[in-house]
């Protein structure tokens, strides 16, 4: 979240007009019409930000009710796939500090 309101102000501190300028572009960033977007997990994002300066948001599929019971709520003959356990599940918390390093992105980029 952080990340996003260091680039929203970055955005409003004129930090994209110097790539845009770099690039031969002859758009000109219209900071009056600043809209925050995403899906999933980066539409929640983009709630998130409705209380920054944006003046629209889009988000597709993100999370947007966590009052709602079905946070909570355990489904009804769902059951984990065999060696799936608690203890298997909670090993990411074992690692202190948390590796922020190595590995592939959800992206399929390398990190």
């Amino acid at each position: 979240m952080q990340d996003c309101r260091d680039l929203l102000a970055w955005v409003y501190d004129g930090g994209l007009e110097t790539p845009l300028r770099n690039a031969g572009s002859i758009l000109v960033p219209d900071l009056d019409h600043v809209f925050a977007f995403g899906t999933s997990s980066g539409g929640h994002l983009s709630f998130c930000l409705a209380s920054q300066l944006v003046q629209g948001i889009y988000a597709m599929y993100g999370p947007s009710n966590f009052a709602d019971d079905c946070w909570t709520t355990k489904l009804e003959g769902m059951e984990p796939p065999p060696g799936l356990t608690d203890s298997l599940l909670n090993k990411v918390f074992d690692e202190d500090p948390i590796p922020i390093t190595g590995g592939v992105s959800p992206e399929g980029q390398a990190t």
